[in-house]
């Protein structure tokens, strides 16, 4: 969208100034046209085999340096081995720390990764970094060790602040790289964060790599005559000491598209500009979408032609007809799950429903269950007021810091510490009064606002 925002969903029709996307949690959304800056129509929602991490049990954990290794449990592990294996993460050292739904570590050669059931020949892994300083990750893919980046089959992603490269690993023949490296100059991001995403198809034996959401490379793997990766494991291995922190980390299916790789760019603002999967363009006007088909008006049709969405990568809207959406007052901005943020205004958010008001789809009730994070007073002053949870409550991780809550209910509703911070803001003029008026109503209990040293 022209603010920012993305949001993905069944696209049922585009009509009458009107694009309508049908999502699980908030049903159909009517979008104005003149708020959208492109569409990917051949995006299909792909299964996902995990998202995480949120439990330390599901992972195997090993230190190099002392010989350390506390592995992966089953999920029918009994209470008195799960106890045991705890014990173990609080006593190693020099490792990787679960810490609210994501792995921080500050050693170089810290070790942490899982075995799945399968891995399917064509996958997609998605994780978010941080990093204070310097920037050195190893990431394995199909491998089949989890105690050495190294001696294994498997094929491995390096990336550091300015390139990334990928390499094949196999016992017979160590170590060869798969084509060249990529810039992708991470030095200039603010507050060391980026996004990463690989895509692997294991019979063409190639590789994609994203950052950020934008399309880097493509490596085909041309050494030897079979795929390396001989395992089902993902593994990341820290090679720096400074301060790093993986999160969101998500392994699904892939469709086998690359959204973004054309880099061919519209004639003019005037026109729309659609780039179809085999890097074929067209310039024209888009009429209308129905029935999975677009209706597109061009130089070789007066009449529109009729285009199946399943062979369209993306389309690019005209920029002429796309207008600019302000942040209205006291708006915030919802993370999804998975994928997408939008922007509107929170009206009311009780029993795991969150009904809001956009500029550009009006009002609409998302269901709790999508939210990743919500980041209040959009285009204000941030508060440096932190609020941390209790072990005590309810909520398996909800984080408060800089207007910018975090939840992650169990059983629903707004976890207390969500209500200080809004209490804390409203008392500093910070937040609609309306919105914490509302919170009240809902009997939550309030604990004093521990005094700030």
């Amino acid at each position: 969208l022209s603010n920012g925002d993305s949001l993905s969903g069944d696209l049922v029709k585009l009509a009458d100034g009107k694009l309508v996307l049908k999502t699980w949690y908030a049903g159909e959304l009517p979008i104005d046209r003149s708020a959208i800056r492109s569409l990917s129509p051949g995006f299909t929602a792909a299964k996902m085999l995990f998202e995480g991490p949120t439990d330390a049990k599901n992972w195997t954990f090993f230190n190099p340096a002392q010989g350390i290794r506390i592995n992966q449990l089953p999920p029918n592990a009994p209470p008195a081995v799960v106890e045991q294996m705890q014990k173990q993460l609080a006593q190693n050292v020099g490792r990787w720390d679960l810490k609210n739904e994501g792995f921080e570590s500050r050693t170089s050669g810290a070790m942490v990764g899982r075995n799945f059931k399968v891995l399917p020949d064509r996958s997609s892994l998605e994780f978010d970094l941080e990093w204070t300083s310097y920037l050195n990750l190893y990431v394995n893919l199909y491998t089949d060790r989890l105690d050495s980046y190294s001696s294994c089959n498997a094929y491995s992603l390096r990336i550091n602040q300015s390139y990334a490269y990928l390499y094949r690993y196999t016992r017979l023949r160590g170590s060869q790289r798969v084509g060249g490296n990529v810039r992708i100059n991470l030095s200039a991001v603010p507050k060391g964060r980026a996004s990463i995403a690989l895509k692997v198809d294991k019979k063409k034996r190639e590789f994609a790599l994203y950052v950020n959401g934008k399309f880097m490379t493509k490596w085909k793997d041309i050494a030897g005559t079979d795929f390396a990766g001989k395992g089902n494991g993902l593994l990341f291995t820290s090679r720096s000491s400074n301060h790093i922190r993986l999160a969101g980390i998500r392994v699904s299916e892939w469709n086998g598209s690359l959204p973004g790789q054309n880099k061919t760019a519209a004639a003019n603002n005037k026109n729309d500009f659609v780039v179809f999967n085999n890097e074929d363009t067209i310039t024209g006007k888009l009429l209308g979408i129905d029935k999975g088909k677009m209706t597109f008006k061009s130089t070789l049709s007066s009449d529109g032609l009729a285009i199946p969405l399943e062979t369209v990568d993306v389309i690019h809207l005209s920029k002429e007809g796309v207008k600019g959406a302000s942040v209205p007052a006291n708006s915030a901005r919802i993370t999804l799950k998975g994928k997408g943020s939008l922007t509107m205004q929170i009206k009311s958010w009780k029993d795991g429903k969150v009904t809001g008001v956009s500029p550009v789809f009006g009002e609409a009730t998302l269901d709790e269950g999508i939210l990743k994070s919500v980041e209040f007073n959009l285009g204000k002053p941030r508060n440096s007021a932190s609020v941390p949870s209790r072990p005590t409550s309810p909520y398996s991780s909800t984080t408060v810091n800089r207007n910018v809550i975090r939840v992650r209910p169990i059983n629903g509703g707004i976890p207390p510490e969500a209500v200080q911070e809004l209490e804390l803001q409203f008392q500093n003029k910070n937040v609609d009064p309306k919105i914490f008026e509302r919170l009240q109503e809902q009997r939550l209990q309030v604990r004093p606002i521990p005094k700030r040293r």
